[in-house]
């Protein structure tokens, strides 16, 4: 059987300074830039955006943050609902989507007034517009998207109460609701409370409307 020479190290020539030759440098490798990481040691990367962190300081946590309401209970459509949201911080809720009885375009209109709507179902002077345009809705399946206050959206102070107020011909899909005020959802920063039926813009009396259940989400 042929056996295999041992192998032996190739000899390489290797010029000295003397021979005229100038030795390359070395040169380190540069060393790797860091991938960011999430700060855990204050809560930061826990999916929460707790009440000493900010967009700022924990975009993980306080970016982009979405309460949605799915919607329990038998479906109901009015051409206007109101309901309240109250906040544990300071947020500017940026954009309100919600469900419409038919699809095609159709005019949409969004009030908002500080504290509560009740007494001032009928006060045109309590609200202000924060948003006003025909849009392509996507009606009962497909939920709408509206940016507030010309995309600036509504800003809402810590441990504050905001009404809105969402008007279309087209109808607003809800759920029917069980008590006016009642809590809808929440999560560790804004609560959604149940609404109101509005048939009619700023017509409608407080005794004449029905609990309604907003069904959307709130950015």
């Amino acid at each position: 059987m042929a056996t295999a020479s041992p192998y032996q190290s190739p000899v390489i020539s290797t010029p000295s300074p003397s021979e005229g030759s100038t030795p390359n440098p070395v040169t380190a490798a540069p060393a790797p830039t860091p991938k960011p990481s999430i700060d855990t040691s204050m809560g930061c990367g826990d999916e929460m955006c707790d009440a000493t962190e900010t967009d700022g300081t924990c975009q993980a946590d306080c970016e982009g943050i979405v309460l949605k309401v799915a919607g329990e209970g038998d479906v109901t459509s009015a051409p206007g609902t109101m309901f309240s949201v109250f906040s544990s911080r300071d947020v500017v809720l940026m954009s309100l989507d919600f469900y419409s009885d038919f699809q095609g375009v159709e005019r949409v209109e969004v009030y908002m007034k500080r504290g509560a709507f009740e007494g001032h179902v009928s006060d045109r002077s309590a609200w202000k517009q924060v948003y006003n345009n025909y849009l392509d809705l996507g009606g009962s399946s497909i939920s709408t998207q509206l940016n507030l206050n010309n995309r600036n959206g509504v800003p809402i102070p810590a441990d504050e109460q905001v009404s809105f107020f969402i008007y279309t011909n087209s109808g607003v899909r809800g759920n029917v609701g069980t008590a006016t005020g009642g809590t809808l959802t929440n999560d560790h920063v804004l609560t959604i409370f149940q609404g109101i039926v509005v048939e009619d813009k700023f017509t409608a009396s407080d005794g004449a409307t029905r609990p309604l259940s907003f069904k959307g989400s709130l950015k």
